[in-house]
């Protein structure tokens, strides 16, 4: 989706993967915007204590430990990607395997 398209459709789900400093800060963002719904930001990040340190602290109905995992929960309609730079570009392939309508 582009930033475009926010305005003629509506955003539903957004996904954060990696929740360290800038995934939590991406999600401090958009759980405060009106144009997701307050449930509508659902997370992922492998490390047990990144997942802990979001739950409860924001509305998001899920906090997966891999895209797998939040993949079979539903799709998405805008993704985040906040983990370090050398893993973009096999998480992008693996984001767009999974999620192709994002």
């Amino acid at each position: 989706m582009w930033i475009s398209d926010i305005k003629s459709k509506p955003i539903e789900r957004v996904a954060i993967f990696g929740l360290g400093s800038m995934g939590r800060r991406y999600l401090s963002l958009l759980s405060s915007l009106e144009v997701v719904p307050p449930s509508g930001v659902v997370a992922c990040d492998p490390d047990t204590t990144a997942r802990s340190m979001v739950k409860g602290g924001w509305a998001s109905p899920s906090v997966d430990a891999t895209l797998d995992h939040l993949a079979n929960r539903g799709g998405v309609d805008i993704v985040v990607i906040a983990t370090p730079g050398d893993t973009h570009i096999k998480l992008l392939g693996r984001v767009t395997e999974r999620f192709p309508e994002a």
